[in-house]
C-alpha cells in the first residue's frame, strides 16, 4: 500500500489536480511517499524480528537490494535511549545524531540522510537540538513521544490524516464528476440548440432566396407582359388607326358610290322621261297623222 506519490502522468486529469494541489512545494522539494506493507512476523518472534517487521510494515527498510538489513536496530536504539532518558530524567539521552543512526544501521552518515526523510514524514521521530558540555550545538533526532507506542500513535495519526485527506478528494471527485457530467450535458444541449438555430437560419435564408428569386421572376414576367402590352397597345392603336382609315375610305367609297347611284338613278329617270316624252310625241304625231288623213279624206 502506497500513500502519497513520487511521480505522476501530467496528461491524466487526476494528476493535473494533484499537480495543482502541490504547487506550494518549493524548488528542490519532493512529495512524501509512505509505503505500507502487510509483512507478518513468524511464530515466537524475538524483539529484533518484531522490530524488523515494524520497520518493513511502515516502509522504513531500504528499497534497494544489497542495502543494509540492520535498519530495525535504529528503531530499537531510539526506544532504548527514550527509556534511558526517562529513567535518568535527562532528555538529551533520548537524542541520536545522524551519525549515531548510521552506526546502528551499519551504513554511512551520508546514506543515513537519504533514509532519514521517511522517518520524519511518518512523524515517528522529530528533530531536536541541545548544547553539549563544550557549548556546542548538537542537532539530532528522538522518538516523537516518551515511548515507542506513543511515537507509533503519532505515525498512525499521520497515516490516518493522509487517508482522511484522500477521503475528501474522493468526495470532491464524485461532485466533480457529477458536475462535469451535468456541464457536458448542458454544453451538448447548448450546442444542439445552436445547431438547430443555425439550421433554421439556413432554412430561412434558403426560403428567402427562393422567394426573392420567384419575386424577381414575377417582376420580369410583369415587365415582359408590360412590354408586350405596350407593343400590343401600339399594335392595337395602329390597327384601330388603320381601321379608322379603312372605315373613312369605305365611307368615302360608299358616299361616292351613293353619289354615282344617285346620278345613275337620275340618268335613268331622265332616260325614262325622255322615253316617255318620245312615246308621247310619237303618239301625238300618230294622232296628228291620223287626223290629217281623216281631213284629207
Amino acid at each position: 500500500m502506497v500513500l502519497g506519490a513520487g511521480c505522476w502522468d501530467e496528461r491524466h486529469p487526476s494528476s493535473q489536480h494533484l499537480a495543482a494541489s502541490t504547487q506550494h512545494l518549493r524548488r528542490g522539494e519532493t512529495m512524501s511517499k509512505i509505503i505500507l506493507t502487510n509483512i507478518e512476523p513468524g511464530l515466537n518472534a524475538n524483539s529484533e524480528e518484531l522490530a524488523n517487521v515494524i520497520i518493513q510494515r511502515l516502509g522504513l527498510m531500504p528499497r534497494k537490494k544489497g542495502s543494509t538489513e540492520k535498519m530495525h536496530k535504529v528503531l530499537i536504539d531510539f526506544y532504548e535511549r527514550a527509556k534511558l532518558a526517562t529513567r535518568e530524567k535527562d532528555p538529551k539521552r533520548a537524542i541520536m545524531t545522524v551519525e549515531d543512526m548510521g552506526i546502528s544501521a551499519g551504513i554511512t552518515r551520508q546514506t543515513m540522510y537519504e533514509y532519514l526523510r521517511r522517518w520524519l514524514e511518518l512523524d515517528l521521530i522529530s528533530k531536536t537540538s541541545y548544547i553539549d558540555q563544550w557549548n556546542k550545538v548538537i542537532i539530532g533526532y528522538k522518538l516523537n513521544g516518551g515511548t515507542l507506542e506513543q511515537a507509533f500513535e503519532r505515525a498512525r495519526k499521520k497515516v490516518h490524516s493522509h487517508l482522511d485527506e484522500t477521503q475528501k478528494y474522493v468526495v470532491e471527485i464524485q461532485k466533480q464528476l457529477k458536475n462535469e457530467k451535468i456541464s457536458e450535458k448542458a454544453v451538448m444541449k447548448a450546442n444542439e440548440k445552436k445547431e438547430r438555430v443555425e439550421e433554421e437560419k439556413g432554412d430561412r435564408k434558403e426560403e428567402e432566396k427562393i422567394e426573392n428569386f420567384e419575386e424577381n421572376e414575377n417582376v420580369e414576367e410583369k415587365e415582359e407582359n408590360g412590354e408586350d402590352n405596350e407593343e400590343n397597345g401600339e399594335d392595337k392603336e395602329e390597327t384601330e388607326k388603320e381601321q379608322e382609315e379603312d372605315e373613312t375610305k369605305n365611307s368615302e367609297i360608299e358616299e361616292e358610290k351613293n353619289i354615282d347611284d344617285e346620278e345613275k338613278n337620275e340618268k335613268e329617270e331622265v332616260e325614262e322621261y325622255k322615253e316617255e316624252d318620245e312615246k308621247e310625241n310619237a303618239k301625238i304625231e300618230y294622232e296628228q297623222r291620223d287626223e290629217k288623213e281623216v281631213e284629207d279624206e
